[in-house]
């Protein structure tokens, strides 16, 4: 796809500067036909309001290109002058007697750099002392409150981060805190169905009190009875009501145990690891793998962030299951801690699903390379007997601080298979020589099924099927978490019910060779046709993208096609640009859900579309 966007900026710069002879050469050495619209590749570089804010300037660049340079280079310029800004406030800062150490004030991602890894320890982590680069002024926030009024929930509102600036720093800091200060806080109702709230809305809008809302909220339920037939289940992130077996997990513990026997990596075990990862195609998973995992904070309060593309396999599946802990399983949102243990039940989830009896830590014992992420070779074992499920939660409790910190993501991975086993994961397999990695560093399906399963299955069907004499193998059993896949909308492959259909309402779900996470908040649209059982014509989902909005709450509303009694060709406004409903391209997760749902149409609820 970045190939088909880069040869449409080109042609369009070409095109605009008036170079027809350059134009016409470049089409006849550049062999693929492929063509795409303008809008397409404003919208796949998220460059709307970019494009607004150059038509509306009194010199606009004419070519997109130039539009994306001139923007890049403007951040770069900020950010450098915000990093001089930040250093010379410290210089000030420091006694003229003492020398001035450039290190002081570093990051808490650079001090981990500097850190060698074989420094390790077990030992929890306390997040949130974590130190942050100093560009963005953030206020703080309050948590979540029980009123004293029986049955009212009160929400703080989302904390609005300003970007400081060199000049007149002072006066907008004090008119922003005036303006909070001014600000009340809007208070939900317990009692309310989940179907009448829309989180998403109610937190833009500024409440008067409790009394006027309830009116409101009375007014809309009469309304509603009165013009609308058809039940709408709308989507309450915080007040679900998806329906979970009774936890015995403590998630406010913090201290585990550690009687593990630790172990030297041997060529015996490494060699047969690396040649399951990637089979000859790359020497080491790629330097974006060497990233922790991070929380987001509201409105994607429920998300884990990824720095940069490859990890995605692991990060959405691991979301998946953080999700069936942090959102399904407890009802405190705010404290990191809380985050943080269930992010450990997520895992123990994984390793759980894999092994029953043992489990099998990867801990660094040397530096690697900064190029790359850390080596199966660079790493030592730590081997355990598991008893329990919550035996093995708290054994995880006590290397915390593993993967909240650098190349977190790579020793969980790591970890997996080591517990699982290189032979045990061949034997799951159609072919020995499929790779776990990808020839761009993504996980393959073999991976993601591992970790949504608990087996390296190479397929997505139901059961076994036999092709000749060769018996190729699917998921047995109904999964926990499901997986949707764009590729059998393209009819390369086979999803079957045990994943279209799992036991919660979460789906990893597989776009162009990324992986994200689409979730609801009622057990009904687990169902592929949840409308024919239920008398529901319209349901939402929520869509959540770690790696390219992970700040947007996306919540998607799926329509029953024939829903409505006509479909009018209108005209949609997205951030300045307009284009015709009836002629835009469908958007790839459009086409996915169709897979599990049927016709349908897509409401972005004012987001911007996923193509």
């Amino acid at each position: 796809m970045h190939q088909i966007v880069v040869k449409a900026l080109i042609r369009e710069f070409l095109l605009k500067s008036g170079l027809t002879e350059t134009l016409n050469t470049f089409d006849k050495e550049y062999k693929d036909k492929t063509t795409i619209t303008k809008m397409d590749v404003i919208l796949q570089l998220g460059l709307s309001k970019v494009v607004k804010r150059n038509n509306l300037s009194l010199k606009p660049l004419k070519s997109l290109l130039e539009i994306l340079v001139s923007h890049l280079l403007n951040k770069k310029a900020q950010l450098e002058a915000l990093t001089i800004a930040s250093k010379a406030e410290r210089i000030e800062d420091i006694p003229q007697d003492i020398p001035y150490d450039p290190s002081v004030g570093a990051s808490r991602m650079n001090k981990m750099k500097k850190r060698p890894q074989s420094e390790y320890k077990p030992k929890n982590l306390d997040l949130s002392k974590e130190e942050e680069v100093v560009i963005e002024q953030k206020e703080d926030k309050k948590d979540e409150t029980f009123s004293s009024n029986k049955g009212t929930f009160e929400i703080s509102r989302k904390s609005s981060t300003k970007q400081v600036r060199l000049q007149d720093y002072q006066e907008d800091k004090i008119d922003d805190q005036s303006n909070q200060d001014k600000k009340e806080l809007p208070n939900l109702l317990l009692s309310q169905p989940p179907k009448l709230i829309n989180m998403k809305k109610q937190s833009e809008k500024k409440e008067a009190d409790q009394v006027i809302l309830k009116d409101q909220q009375d007014n809309n339920q009469d309304n509603q009875t009165m013009n609308i037939k058809v039940e709408y289940q709308k989507c309450n992130i915080k007040q679900h009501n998806v329906q979970l077996p009774i936890s015995n997990l403590n998630y406010d513990k913090s201290i585990g145990f550690n009687q593990g026997k630790r172990r030297p990596q041997q060529k015996t075990i490494t060699q047969p690891i690396k040649k399951l990862l990637f089979q000859g195609t790359m020497t080491g998973l790629p330097k974006s793998w060497s990233q922790p995992f991070i929380f987001k904070d509201e409105p994607t309060f429920f998300g884990l962030h990824q720095l940069e593309g490859g990890p995605c396999g692991v990060l959405a599946s691991v979301q998946a299951y953080y999700l069936k802990h942090f959102l399904f399983s407890q009802s405190s949102y705010s404290k990191v801690s809380i985050k943080q243990n269930c992010l450990i039940a997520a895992l123990s989830d994984i390793f759980y699903k894999s092994n029953k009896e043992r489990l099998i830590i990867a801990i660094p014992a040397r530096d690697s390379s900064m190029s790359q992420a850390i080596g199966i070779e660079s790493c030592d074992q730590l081997e355990y007997q598991i008893k329990s499920f919550s035996y093995l939660y708290e054994i995880l409790l006590e290397h915390v601080s593993l993967f909240f910190g650098q190349n977190g993501v790579t020793l969980f991975f790591y970890s997996l298979i080591l517990t699982k086993g290189v032979e045990q994961i061949i034997q799951e397999m159609d072919s020995a020589t499929n790779p776990l990695i990808g020839n761009h560093g993504h996980c393959t399906q073999e991976a993601v099924n591992l970790m949504l399963t608990g087996k390296a299955i190479s397929n997505c069907f139901d059961g076994c099927k036999q092709i000749d004499e060769l018996k190729i193998k699917g998921i047995e059993e109904r999964s926990e978490i499901g997986f949707l896949t764009i590729f059998e909308h393209f009819q390369y492959l086979e999803v079957g019910k045990n994943l279209k259909e799992p036991l919660l309402p979460i789906w990893v779900i597989c776009k162009e060779y990324h992986y994200s996470v689409i979730f609801g908040c009622n057990n009904d649209v687990i169902q592929d046709k949840p409308y024919l059982k239920n008398n529901l014509k319209e349901f939402d989902l929520v869509f959540y993208d770690g790696l390219n909005n992970p700040d947007d709450l996306i919540i998607i509303t799926i329509r029953r096609l024939g829903a409505q009694l006509g479909k009018q060709k209108k005209k949609i406004q997205i951030e300045g640009v307009q284009f015709d409903s009836s002629d835009k391209v469908t958007p790839l997760i459009e086409c996915l859900l169709k897979t599990k749902y049927g016709e349908l149409e897509l409401d972005w609820n004012d987001s911007m579309p996923i193509l």
